[in-house]
């Protein structure tokens, strides 16, 4: 980003090019999914395509940054439609595969997982920026080729008795899907200010982010009050009637998110700070958690299958054991890498089991709600990896602001220098910015001796971190022991057939899709 920045500005707000895709592709994503049950996801997914690649050849083209923030929304918004693969391929398997359908489909991605980051630097030095577009363009291209002519769902569209599309349209739970989609907006937006625009404490900050997160929590109050009264309910009845098995795993969706962030918030900064100024170096370091963890993925869903009867077990002693090794973290070396990266890659490991085994629970609920309850899934996941940027940049923040001057301030004052320059040199060392004025007038033991205070002030903000992660896991582990283990939604039932073979119009739609009578809920 700062390479395109460069090239494309420069501007302050360039960050935002990064976060508009994970805006439009979080915001609308449980709507999507819900328009998705009631539509079919063949649309949907071909029309994630077609959006897709009109932002990326957009993006290859624009002359200045604000183009490129417009160009990468409209990529998000291909992306919120891409997820539904996975309950497409979900309601195409036997139930009793799903775990293991799920667990292959994210070993699937270690691809883009492990080397994307890399190859996308390896573009920026030796070809031009814009191939970083037109790669991910040919790929959808190729995407919408490939489910155009072999993915054909058979009936899998649902009708409302006695009334036309329009006036079924007009039926869909439309106050659900604003409090989702505003809720969410204003809870990212506030996040965003805070990471790149305001201070955290800032009334536009606060508000924002206070106000989502409130519409955010107030749909499961709202679906429990209209879930027996709405005929197309985006909460249907069942998932609170069995909310041990659904209704439950939303909180520890959300934490364990919080939790395993520190590997993407703290463990890059840690990296940088503590242990290489190498950027390729580093990005190997950072990307240690999913590289470790997403091979995993497959066995993980065997295990959740074979012992179905434990699963809930199998999660909890899960969610403990990355609660732990996140503490551990506290205990990390300014020295050497090698116990840091140890405990990151098994945190990867085991939040790879954590994601299976709860997707898995998501994605065994009633087919009416399939789509909805993934993408409620993806929805929680990246709230919660955004609250992880505003928790731990708070604590950091406030940490940094409390120790530095006893840390840094005093010992360089006591060692002869001017009062009056320290705050520049502490920004200068903070920012890598080696040929700073502030810095060419200090000693080499004066910036030594700064650098060793820098480096004891973070340690102590990073390990005041990663313990106040315990405060997230515990509540986690006690929701997902209180669940219920999903041995009993492990059946052969096949919930949508395909049209074998390559198609271009086949016949889909036989008549025996499903029907909702009129004025009863759909259930």
């Amino acid at each position: 980003m700062t390479y395109l920045n460069a090239k494309l500005g420069p501007t302050n707000e360039y960050p935002w090019v990064g976060q508009m895709a994970i805006f439009t592709a979080t915001v609308p994503a449980p709507v999507v999914g819900y328009f998705s049950d009631i539509y079919g996801r063949r649309n949907f997914i071909l029309a994630g395509s077609v959006l897709a690649f009109i932002g990326l050849i957009v993006s290859a083209n624009v002359s200045t940054i604000p183009r490129l923030y417009g160009a990468c929304a409209i990529t998000g918004m291909g992306a919120a439609m891409h997820q539904l693969a996975i309950p497409a391929l979900c309601e195409m398997v036997p139930r009793r595969s799903r775990p293991f359908a799920i667990g292959s489909f994210a070993a699937a991605l270690a691809p883009a997982a492990a080397f994307g980051p890399v190859t996308a630097a390896s573009i920026l030095i030796h070809y031009d920026w814009t191939v970083i577009f037109w790669i991910p363009f040919a790929i959808n291209i190729l995407a919408f080729i490939l489910t155009f002519l072999f993915y054909h769902p058979m009936n899998q569209y649902v009708r409302y008795e006695g009334k036309t599309a329009l006036q079924q349209l007009v039926n869909l739970d439309w106050a659900a899907a604003v409090l989702v989609v505003m809720g969410a907006c204003l809870a990212l937006l506030g996040v965003t200010f805070g990471l790149f625009q305001y201070p955290w404490d800032s009334p536009k900050t606060l508000g924002t982010l206070v106000a989502g997160l409130c519409m955010v929590i107030g749909t499961i109050p709202y679906g429990f009050i209209m879930r027996k009264k709405l005929t197309f309910a985006m909460f249907p009845n069942t998932i609170f009637a069995q909310y041990r098995q659904f209704t439950t795993f939303l909180f520890p969706i959300l934490f364990c998110a919080l939790v395993f962030n520190t590997t993407a918030v703290v463990w890059p900064q840690q990296v940088h700070l503590l242990y290489t100024q190498d950027s390729i170096i580093a990005g190997w370091y950072v990307s240690a958690a999913p590289l470790a963890g997403i091979f995993f993925s497959p066995m993980y869903g065997l295990i959740f299958q074979k012992f179905a009867r434990f699963s809930r077990w199998i999660l909890t002693f899960l969610v403990f054991t990355l609660t732990l090794l996140s503490a551990c973290q506290a205990t990390l070396s300014p020295t050497k890498a090698s116990g840091s990266l140890a405990i990151v890659c098994l945190m990867g490991t085991v939040y790879s089991g954590i994601v299976v085994g709860m997707t898995s629970y998501m994605q065994l609920v009633p087919h009416r709600w399939l789509g909805t309850a993934f993408q409620f899934d993806v929805f929680l996941r990246v709230i919660g990896s955004s609250a992880a940027g505003f928790v731990y940049s708070v604590i950091l923040t406030n940490k940094l602001t409390e120790l530095l001057p006893t840390d840094v301030a005093v010992p360089l004052a006591e060692a002869g220098v001017d009062p009056t320059v320290i705050p520049q040199v502490i920004q200068a060392l903070m920012a890598g910015i080696r040929t700073s004025p502030a810095l060419a007038a200090l000693k080499p033991e004066q910036i030594g001796l700064a650098a060793m205070g820098l480096q004891k002030a973070f340690i102590s903000s990073f390990r005041i971190i990663y313990y106040a992660t315990i405060a997230l896991g515990v509540p986690c582990i006690a929701f997902v022991a209180f669940s219920k283990s999903f041995d009993n939604l492990l059946t052969g039932e096949v919930e949508v057939r395909l049209v074998e073979g390559l198609h271009i119009y086949p016949e889909t739609d036989t008549g025996d899709g499903p029907v909702v009578a009129e004025g009863g809920p759909w259930l």
